[in-house]
């Protein structure tokens, strides 16, 4: 199949883990089996772990996939995307600067330990607990988005 689907550790995410070459038929098929593991789990947000691998597809094919098919495969806009990569992979910039003019949410991470973390920002303890020395941000959406959550 050429990648696996979880539930994160901590419940808040999707969790896709890609083994194989990055193609189209691999990308649909992984957006499409994530998007639906996600309605089922209630979140809409996912990382997507692609280290060791390479995007091999064209710049075009690339482009055709943000802004065509990502609509039809049924991928919620509102959706935030996580993006784990090797420190040298420069295959996945084209996708990353596609998807978001196709209006969708996704970032690149080269570091797992120092790329994101999802908080449940209904009680501030949980923002505390989550800010280290390294943060440089902290985005708050309120309110939240698909689940209307409230942030205070």
């Amino acid at each position: 199949m050429g990648f696996t689907i979880s539930l994160s550790e901590c419940g808040q995410f999707v969790l896709c883990r890609v083994n194989d070459a990055i193609t189209l038929a691999l990308m649909q098929q992984a957006a499409i089996e994530a998007s639906a593991f996600g309605d089922a789990c209630h979140t809409q947000r996912f990382l997507f772990d692609v280290r060791g691998t390479r995007n091999v597809e064209s710049v075009f094919r690339n482009y055709q996939f943000a802004h065509e098919e990502l609509r039809t495969l049924g991928v919620n806009r509102a959706a935030s995307f996580a993006v784990l990569i090797d420190a040298d992979d420069r295959s996945q910039d084209f996708l990353e600067t596609a998807v978001r003019n196709a209006g969708f949410d996704i970032r690149l991470f080269t570091d797992a330990d120092r790329s994101f973390s999802w908080v449940d920002l209904t009680d501030a303890d949980n923002l505390r607990a989550h800010v280290r020395p390294e943060t440089k941000a902290v985005w708050i959406e309120t309110p939240t988005n698909p689940l209307l959550k409230l942030v205070d």
